[in-house]
C-alpha cells in the first residue's frame, strides 16, 4: 500500500464516523462529548501537574490544560446556539476560559481584566471597520504591545507575575500574527474564534463558520472525533514518558525524543481542531499525517498546517505575485521563516517582556549563539528539503517503495538536524 492510500482509507473512516455522528440527534451528540468531556478530566487531571522535560513541549499542553477544558466543555451547547449569537457565545466561552483559569491560577485581579479587554477591543474593532485593513493591522499590534505593558505594570505593582507568566505560555505573539492576518480580511468572527484563548495560531483563508443544520453537525461530529484523537494521543505519550526511557546512544535518544515530541505536536493540533470544529468553525486539518512526511518541507506542512498556510497565503503568494522570481521569493521566505521561528518566537517576545519586567524570572539566553545555531539548523533544513525535492522528482517518482523509503529518511534526518547544528556551531566558535 502506498502512503497516499493509506492516507485516503483514513480519511474515508473519519469522514464515515463523522457522518454516522451527523445523523445523531442534538441531544445525543451533546450528552455524548459531555460524558467524553466527564473522563477526560478524571484521567488526566491527577497527572496534569507531572513535570514532563521541557523538550517534549508537553509542558505547554498542561499550562493550558484549564482553557482546553472550558472552551471544550462550553461546545455542548454550540449546537444549541442560534447563529445571530454564535459571536456573543464565543465572547463568553473566551472570557470564561480565561477567568476560570486565572481563578485556578488564585490570580483574580485587575490584570486578570487585561487580556479579556483586548479581545473586546479587537472584536469592536473587526465589526465596525470590517473594510479599514490598515486600521485593524495597526491597531492589532498596538493593542497587543499595550496589552503586554499594562499586564506587566499590573503585575509589578502586586509582585505576582502569575498572570503575566500565564499569558507569555499561550505564545501570544501567534495571536497577534493572527490578527494581523486577518485585518486584511472582512470577517469578525475571526477575532473571538474559540481556540485564540489556548492555540492562537491564525487560521487560513477558507476558514469559515458553519450555518446550516446538517452542517453544523457534521462539523461538530469531526471537533468530537479530534477530541478522542487528541485524548488517546496525549494518553499514550503520557504512558511513554512514564517509562522515562534513556538511552546511552545519541542518536537513538534522538530519535525517541523526535519521536515524543511529534506526538504532542499531533495531539496539541487535534486539540486545536477539536476547539474549533466542536464550536461549529470549519476549518482544514491543522495538522496532516505527519509521520507520512516524505521530505523535511513536507514535515513542516503537515506538521503545522496553519502557520505553514499562513506562509503561503500572507508572504510566498503576494511576493511572487510582485516578484515573480522564484529564487527571490524562496530566499525572503527564507528570512521570513528565520524571524518568526527564532528571532521574533523566542527572541524578540523575551526582550519585550524582559524590557516590561526586568524582575521577572525569565532564563537567559546567549542571544548570538542561539541565533547563529538556529541559522546553521535553517539552512540544514532547506539544504535536505532540496534534496529530497530533485530526488523524488527526478529520479524515483512515483515508486511506492522509495516513497516509503523518504518516509523513513526524513525522520531520521530531521530526528537528527538540532544535534548536527549544535555540532556545527560548536566547532564553528574554533575558527
Amino acid at each position: 500500500m502506498s502512503p497516499q492510500d493509506l492516507e485516503k482509507s483514513i480519511l474515508k473512516f473519519e469522514d464515515r464516523c463523522a457522518q454516522k455522528a451527523a445523523r445523531w440527534p442534538r441531544i445525543l451528540l451533546s450528552a455524548s462529548l459531555t460524558i467524553a468531556i466527564l473522563l477526560y478530566y478524571h484521567f488526566f487531571y491527577a497527572d496534569w501537574s507531572h513535570a514532563y522535560p521541557t523538550w517534549t513541549r508537553f509542558n505547554i499542553l498542561q499550562d493550558r490544560f484549564w482553557l482546553d477544558l472550558v472552551v471544550v466543555s462550553l461546545s455542548v451547547l454550540s449546537l444549541w446556539v442560534s447563529n445571530s449569537l454564535r459571536n456573543l457565545f464565543f465572547m463568553l466561552t473566551i472570557l470564561s476560559a480565561w477567568f476560570f483559569s486565572c481563578y485556578k491560577l488564585n490570580s483574580l485581579d485587575l490584570s486578570s481584566l487585561v487580556l479579556p479587554l483586548y479581545f473586546a477591543a479587537m472584536f469592536l474593532i473587526f465589526k465596525f471597520f470590517p473594510n479599514r485593513k490598515y486600521l485593524k493591522f495597526s491597531a492589532s499590534i498596538i493593542l497587543f504591545i499595550l496589552t503586554a505593558h499594562l499586564i506587566g505594570i499590573l503585575s509589578l505593582q502586586k509582585s505576582d507575575y502569575r498572570i503575566f507568566q500565564f499569558f507569555w505560555t499561550l505564545h501570544p505573539e501567534y495571536l497577534l500574527l493572527h490578527f494581523c492576518f486577518w485585518s486584511f480580511g472582512s470577517q469578525t468572527w475571526v477575532a473571538v474564534a474559540p481556540h485564540n484563548i489556548a492555540t492562537p495560531v491564525p487560521l487560513p483563508l477558507e476558514s469559515s463558520v458553519a450555518s446550516l443544520p446538517n452542517e453544523q453537525k457534521y462539523t461538530f461530529s469531526k471537533g468530537f472525533y479530534n477530541l478522542l484523537f487528541s485524548v488517546s494521543t496525549f494518553a499514550f505519550t503520557m504512558k511513554l514518558l512514564s517509562i522515562q526511557m534513556i538511552f546511552e546512544n545519541p542518536f537513538l535518544q534522538s530519535i525517541y525524543s523526535y519521536f515524543i515530541f511529534l506526538l504532542c505536536v499531533v495531539a496539541g493540533f487535534n486539540m486545536t481542531n477539536a476547539l474549533l470544529r466542536l464550536h461549529l468553525v470549519k476549518v482544514p486539518d491543522a495538522t496532516f499525517f505527519v509521520f507520512l512526511a516524505k521530505s523535511p518541507l513536507e514535515l513542516w506542512s503537515r506538521g503545522s498546517v496553519y502557520i505553514y498556510r499562513f506562509f503561503m497565503q500572507a508572504i510566498y503568494l503576494p511576493v511572487y505575485r510582485k516578484t515573480r522570481s522564484l529564487a527571490l521569493t524562496l530566499s525572503f521566505c527564507f528570512v521570513a521563516i528565520f524571524i518568526n521561528l527564532f528571532f521574533f518566537h523566542d527572541i524578540a517576545l523575551r526582550v519585550l517582556f524582559r524590557s516590561i519586567l526586568p524582575t521577572m524570572p525569565i532564563s537567559s539566553m546567549d542571544y548570538v549563539d542561539f541565533l547563529v545555531s538556529s541559522f546553521i539548523w535553517l539552512i540544514l533544513w532547506f539544504l535536505f528539503s532540496a534534496i529530497f525535492y530533485f530526488i523524488r522528482k527526478f529520479l524515483f517518482r512515483g515508486k511506492v517503495w522509495f516513497d516509503w523509503t523518504c518516509i523513513l529518511a526524513t525522520h531520521l534526518l530531521s530526528s537528527q538536524v538540532t544535534f548536527m547544528a549544535g555540532f556545527l556551531n560548536s566547532h564553528l566558535k574554533h575558527f
